[in-house]
């Protein structure tokens, strides 16, 4: 699903990763403009029901099978099915998760650095709070949001 189409501002506070599933999330860093986090999952173990609402680019340190869940517990994805598994020490995009259990059906721990990436007009707003900034801001997100749309078309 498009990142473009999520509605993440929806998603409850407490399906975040680290308030729904903290023993398999742990926070090493956050500021205004990235979190992240290190996931550790043991094999035959599974996350309780929890989100990402940022997309992210995770690091991975080691890897293994896995199934995913959505919310209701139907099989989103089944990584034995992937063409190719990615490696340890690569990286992989991935766009905002909705709520969603992760049980590792594999012989390894799963182990992943995820940097997610915030939102760009929340933090922009959070690190320029004074109101004479406002007209830099604006013409910032006018110039995007109008490139946005040519690119789209």
């Amino acid at each position: 699903m498009p990142y473009e189409n999520l509605n993440t501002r929806e998603w409850p506070e407490e399906l975040d990763a680290l308030a729904a599933a903290p023993q398999h999330h742990k926070l090493l860093m956050e500021n205004e403009f990235v979190r992240v986090l290190d996931t550790l999952i043991p094999p035959g173990e599974i996350t309780n029901v929890h989100t990402h609402k940022w997309p992210a680019t995770l690091y991975i340190i080691s890897w293994s099978d896995f199934i995913r869940y959505d919310g209701e517990g139907n099989i989103v994805l089944d990584s034995r099915k992937l063409s190719k598994a990615p490696l340890n020490s690569t990286a992989i995009w991935s766009d905002p998760l909705s709520p969603h259990a992760l049980e590792n059906t594999g012989e390894n721990t799963i182990h992943i650095i995820s940097v997610e990436i915030k939102d760009k007009i929340e933090a922009i707003l959070i690190s320029f709070p004074k109101i004479h900034f406002f007209p830099i801001i604006l013409s910032f997100l006018t110039y995007d949001v109008y490139h946005i749309s040519l690119k789209k078309e």
